[in-house]
């Protein structure tokens, strides 16, 4: 057994409960009506306090997690996650091919990057202060729709290993929550560097 599939069956143990839900996945609201809003709130409870309003005809939130109950959804808004009725969010067409087989937004810290993928093998990686560098995926394991997906970058000054797996992700600076995991083995011209992040489905 070769250590890529090794490392996708450690991290199917890992991300079991979270992709048993099949999540993370793009829902628009629905059912609200014009002039009003759906409550984010603090917990999956209708007495919850309200973090915040989601317009009635916003479409793309990105529902990470549900409630035991399934009545719940959590997303996250701007800096915050919370919790919206399930029942006024519809959930947009499945991507088939696995979350490398669609636009990707991936960013971490300490350092801080961010990596954008097109879903059709183009990837974009940056590092604050430095130029993007461009790379093509060469190789990809794991097309199951909700992971764990393995990836081979190459680009001409850097290639890259991607190793990303479903669960609750926090970037560490803000209390938003995201749902897919990314670890990076980056080989660049100062040697291997090993990074750790998250991905959204939200693309900016």
């Amino acid at each position: 057994m070769t250590l890529r599939f090794l490392l996708a069956a450690v991290f199917t143990c890992l991300a079991g409960a979270a992709l048993s839900q099949q999540l993370p996945r793009l829902y628009d609201v629905t059912g609200v009506e014009a002039g009003d809003t759906l409550a984010l709130r603090e917990n999956p409870r209708a007495t919850a306090g309200k973090l915040g309003d989601i317009p009635h005809d916003a479409t793309g939130l990105e529902v990470i997690e549900l409630s035991d109950s399934g009545d719940w959804a959590r997303l996250s808004q701007g800096e915050v996650s919370g919790w919206s009725a399930l029942r006024y969010l519809a959930p947009q067409a499945e991507v088939t091919g696995g979350y490398l087989a669609q636009p990707l937004h991936c960013f971490g810290t300490e350092p801080f990057w961010s990596m954008q993928s097109d879903g059709a093998g183009a990837v974009q990686y940056t590092r604050m202060g430095e130029a993007p560098v461009a790379m093509d995926m060469t190789n990809r394991v794991g097309e199951l729709r909700f992971g764990p997906e393995l990836a081979d970058l190459a680009g001409e000054s850097a290639t890259a290993t991607l190793a990303l797996t479903g669960g609750l992700c926090s970037d560490s600076m803000s209390d938003a929550l995201y749902g897919l995991n990314l670890g990076v083995l980056l080989r660049g011209e100062d040697g291997p560097e090993a990074l750790r992040g998250c991905c959204s489905l939200v693309v900016p």
